[in-house]
């Protein structure tokens, strides 16, 4: 279960990471519930939120592949690609370049659907 261990330890570090940003805005602006109507804590919300939102599946995902002692270096490759896919998508979010951030969003976003309908697949083909 190392691999599992190690990225999920990776972004859980970037959800607490991603919290502390929001935080940051809420303590700023003082604003202790909602967005208040203020684009970047929204956009920080959202960041954290979204890598909520997606990371659990995958973290499951690569569990179950782990034990299903699958091969080790097609777990990497996908974690890795989600890892990126995640930190893509919250550059993304946070960056103020409308045609960067709507571009890294993105491919951030089809990356990490992609990565999590491999690798459930993976299990599923392992499965049987």
């Amino acid at each position: 279960m190392q691999y599992t261990a190690f990225f999920t330890s990776i972004l859980s570090l970037m959800i607490v990471a991603l919290s502390l940003n929001v935080s940051k805005h809420r303590i700023r602006n003082g604003i202790s519930l909602g967005d208040g109507e203020n684009k970047d804590l929204r956009n920080a919300i959202r960041a954290h939120s979204n890598l909520i939102e997606t990371t659990p599946i995958f973290c499951i995902l690569m569990f179950i592949y782990e034990t299903l002692n699958n091969s080790t270096q097609f777990l990497m490759i996908c974690a890795s690609l989600f890892l990126f896919s995640r930190i893509l998508h919250s550059i993304g979010i946070l960056q103020y370049n409308f045609k960067l951030r709507f571009r890294a969003r993105q491919i951030g976003a089809v990356l990490t659907l992609i990565l999590t309908i491999v690798l459930a697949g993976a299990n599923l083909i392992s499965l049987f």
